[in-house]
């Protein structure tokens, strides 16, 4: 008995006895089925939130020297206002000779300090010797991802979603500097195969990545936040699970100050600077199984159905109510219909109204009992998994008579003649 193969028109060749040919045939039938499918919906909900506070001072000698004690030759200057960025050092005055380069102006501190800041100057129109300085920052990220697929029984399915960008890997250099480049992605890529098993349970081999870049786009910098999830997990029928996740808390402070001074209650914040940092993380993966039935129409009508309408409401969404209103917009610059919405609205409804009704059954040829006879001696279809809808095999396709029947009816004709 021999099996050749051949993937291009999905047939299975057997040269065989008879008898071993109507045991393959039974097997072959078996395994010879279409093949469930699994709609697999993710939710990715990521909250990162950030609340900075500042507060602190830098202050210098007010009038040159400490007249009755020392004369003009001591003055001082403390360091460390933040302003927003980085702790600053001590401001000098380029053009002052000796001590007087400590009678720097501090207001080149707050010259580049972020918006929200409220900066606060001691001093005259000729002498500014203190300046106090005042931020919090709120930052709050919200990302939800809802990726969805369809995958065939015990077939693997990928979604990928993301941003590439071009990163300088080396330098060639001769009589003019060329840069090499290279690719680093940041993306949102699901991995998914499932697995239903007797009990109408399905088992999921999946995997989540999520990167982010925390960079502006530059050519020598591609930081990256990555997280992912590599598990096997096992699921029911439209069950939603939590997967996975992470809570994750952190806080920064950071202190400078002139000892002693900077720990007198209330006047202390005159001599020293604090900077603290809260920064909460939360990453929640919900999934969603749902078992289709070969041929169930209805099932898979309610999934397209309901992504199609949220697609809808995010147009809609995206559409300000002034610009619905407002003529110049409507004639100027609003087309007849956007492109977006032609497009899928062509893809949907034009096909659905050319399709053709699917049978509960696919249709099986019919052949005479002489070809069918002979083309079960040779040829019968190859099962492949996951591929609808399923194919027939030519041992199935006599329109009445089955194959034993049709040989003892050969034999008899045989013996008649």
């Amino acid at each position: 008995m021999t099996f050749v193969p051949e993937a291009e028109g999905n047939q299975l060749i057997v040269r065989a006895d008879y008898e071993d040919f109507l045991k393959v045939k039974d097997i072959v039938a078996m395994l010879d089925a279409p093949q469930r499918q699994v709609a697999v919906e993710v939710l990715i909900l990521l909250v990162d939130l950030v609340n900075t506070k500042e507060l602190g001072a830098q202050i210098r000698t007010r009038v040159p020297g400490v007249e009755g004690l020392t004369g003009y030759d001591v003055n001082f200057q403390t360091s460390g206002l933040r302003a927003g960025g980085a702790a600053q050092g001590i401001v000098q005055n380029t053009f002052g000779p000796g001590a007087n380069r400590l009678l720097g102006n501090l207001l080149s501190l707050v010259n580049f300090a972020p918006a929200g800041n409220t900066v606060i100057s001691l001093g005259d129109n000729l002498n500014v010797w203190a300046i106090l300085q005042l931020l919090q920052t709120v930052s709050n990220t919200q990302v939800v991802s809802n990726p969805f697929v369809i995958a065939t029984n015990k077939t693997k399915a990928t979604v990928t979603l993301g941003e590439i960008r071009r990163l300088i890997t080396s330098q060639i250099i001769s009589n003019a500097t060329a840069n090499t480049f290279g690719d680093e992605s940041a993306k949102l890529e699901i991995n998914v195969t499932p697995q239903i098993n007797s009990d109408g349970m399905i088992v999921l081999d999946l995997g989540i990545e999520l990167s982010n870049f925390i960079t502006a786009a530059d050519p020598v910098n591609a930081a990256r936040i990555t997280r992912k999830i590599n598990t096997t997990t096992i699921s029911a029928n439209r069950e939603v699970i939590a997967l996975g996740g992470l809570i994750q808390n952190t806080t920064t402070n950071n202190i400078s100050k002139v000892p002693i001074l900077g720990d007198i209650p209330g006047l202390g914040w005159l001599f020293k600077n604090r900077r603290q940092a809260e920064r909460k993380q939360d990453l929640l993966i919900l999934i969603s199984t749902t078992i289709i039935e070969p041929f169930d129409r209805g099932t898979v009508s309610q999934f397209t159905q309901k992504h199609i309408t949220e697609y809808e409401l995010t147009m809609d969404d995206m559409r300000d109510v002034s610009q619905k209103r407002d003529p110049v917009q409507q004639l100027f610059f609003q087309p007849s219909r956007p492109s977006t919405e032609r497009a899928a609205d062509d893809f949907i409804f034009q096909r659905k109204n050319n399709s053709c009704p699917m049978p509960s059954e696919p249709p099986i040829p019919t052949v005479g009992p002489r070809e069918a006879l002979d083309l079960a001696h040779t040829t019968i279809q190859q099962p492949e998994l996951g591929v609808q809808p399923r194919s027939r095999s030519l041992a199935h396709s006599t329109s009445k008579k089955s194959l034993a029947d049709l040989f003892a009816q050969e034999q008899q004709e045989g013996v008649q003649s």
